[in-house]
Parts: C-alpha cells; structure tokens; sequence
C-alpha cells in the first residue's frame, strides 16, 4: 500500500492509501555448486548451480568447448535420449548453457581460489544425478559402506549390474559405443543399487567398430569384478552368497570378457543366455 499525498474523498470515506503492484527483480546470485567430481573433462557440481541446495536431484557439468565441439555434445547427448529415452541406461541431459566469467563468480559454496581455476570452462550441462561411482563406492567401501552389504543389496546391485550390461548392448546396437568405461563412469545409488547406470560418454568421434564394443565390454567386466571381488572379501562368512558370487562371473558368455583374447561381442541369442543366467542367480538369493 502507497500513501496518497492528498487523502480522496469517496462515498463518504476518507481514500489514504492506493494498493500497487512492484515487480521483485530476480537475483542474479546462482545457488548450490558443491564440487563432487573432477575429471579431465571439468568439474562436476551438486546439485546444479541454477537450484537450490536442498533440490539433489540435478547436478551441473562445467565444461570448455568450441562451439563445433558444443553442437556436437549437444547432438550425441541428443541421441542418447532418443535410444533411452527413459534414462534407464545411461543419466540423462536436461538442459543446458553458455558461461561467463561473471556465472562462475555468483557460484556459492566454492572458494574464490577454485572459482579463479573454474573460469577457464565456457559451458554448463545439467543432468540427472545418478548417484555413486562404483570408483567411489570402492575407495569409500571399508570406511563407510560396507554395513550396508547384505543379502537384500546384493540382489538389488546384481540387478543393477544386468541392467548396464542390457543398456551396453542396446547402445552398441544402436551405433553407440562408451570407449573410456572406467570404475568412474558407472554409478548407482546406494538406496537403490539396481538403478545402476552409465555417465560421461565422451569420446563423440569415435568409430563404432568392433574393437571399440569389445574393449568397452571388456572394461565393464573388469569394473565389476573389482566391485564383486570387494562384496565377496565382506561375506566370507556367507557360503551362499560367496557361491553366487563366484558363479557369477563365470558365467558362460559373460567371462569371456575376463580377456581381452577371449572377448568377442555376443549375438542376440548369446546375450539373451547371458541375461537367463544372471537372472536366475539374482532368483537364488
């Protein structure tokens, strides 16, 4: 409400005051940021730094690229949507946008020393949050994570690990190739590890030949023997489920990625084997 400065008579009341409307300009401070990862890449923040810090849901990837690199990002994360359109295989781009110099400095929760390192980056892609690298779950496992071993998260993380291996074939068929699969770029959340997935497909120009697809199954058999082998040291005490473990990775068609000699990619009805058999020892836990 605005005093008047003079007072209106109106049908016998005395008018003080009129109601106006004031337009709140938006703040120009950007929210959340809290660094979580670092890479030869950029830098990935949590959550993204256009939300606030109770919204996890989302993270921002800070990045330096040409503008041809940028379209070409843009095009291939694109098509990754569109093979996956539900974001069950791989976490999915939301959005995303130029940065300035100016961007980085209204960051919160980053020192003036890191934001000075981070100015160099000229572009920001929000995506889902996908949870914990298997890298991190490993480093972190002894400190922090191994209470949560139990019959219940086995099941759920052999279900995650079936599922990457489905959406590694559903890509490779479509003409998509993750060629730098480490323990780094498979994650999963620790409430729910059958929502196990992969991130940072980012060798854009590479050929999708048969190399590439066996040394990428190659590589996602190799991460998950290490996360297999750290689960097995924690329930020697348990024969079934060190039973289980054991004949899950050799099962037929799927150890053949323990070597690069033996590896080879898997035709339609070997795969579907491969998925048979993971599946019925998730049954038996």
């Amino acid at each position: 409400m605005q005093k008047l400065e003079k007072p209106i008579e109106l049908k016998g009341r005395v008018i003080r005051y009129k109601p106006i409307a004031k337009l709140k300009k938006k703040s120009q401070k950007m929210k959340g940021g809290v660094i979580i990862g670092e890479g030869k890449e950029g830098v990935v923040l949590r959550p993204n730094i256009n939300q606030s810090p109770n919204n996890k849901t989302t993270v921002s990837k800070l990045i330096t690229a040409t503008p041809e690199q940028i379209e070409q990002l843009i095009k291939f994360e694109n098509r990754l949507n569109e093979i996956d359109e539900d974001g069950k295989y791989h976490v999915k781009m939301l959005g995303y946008r130029d940065i300035t110099s100016e961007n980085i400095n209204r960051i919160s929760n980053v020192n003036k020393s890191k934001k000075n390192e981070m100015k160099k980056f000229n572009f920001k892609i929000t995506y889902e949050f996908g949870g914990i690298s298997i890298e991190k779950f490993l480093e972190n496992f002894k400190k922090s994570y191994s209470q949560l071993v139990n019959r219940h998260f086995i099941q759920a993380l052999l279900r995650g690990i079936l599922n990457c291996f489905k959406g590694l074939y559903e890509f490779n068929s479509n003409g998509i190739v993750h060629v730098d699969l480490n323990e780094g770029n498979i994650v999963f959340f620790l409430d729910h590890p059958e929502i196990m997935r992969i991130i940072d497909w980012e060798n854009l120009l590479e050929s999708n030949n048969s190399h590439n697809i066996i040394e990428s199954l190659y590589n996602f058999y190799a991460n998950i023997k290490l996360l297999i082998n750290q689960i097995k040291v924690t329930k020697t005490d348990d024969t079934t489920i060190k039973e289980i473990l054991d004949n899950f990775l050799i099962i037929k068609d799927f150890d053949i990625y323990k070597s690069r000699a033996t590896a080879k990619i898997l035709d339609k009805s070997e795969f579907d084997e491969v998925k048979i058999a993971i599946q019925a020892l998730i049954e038996k836990l």
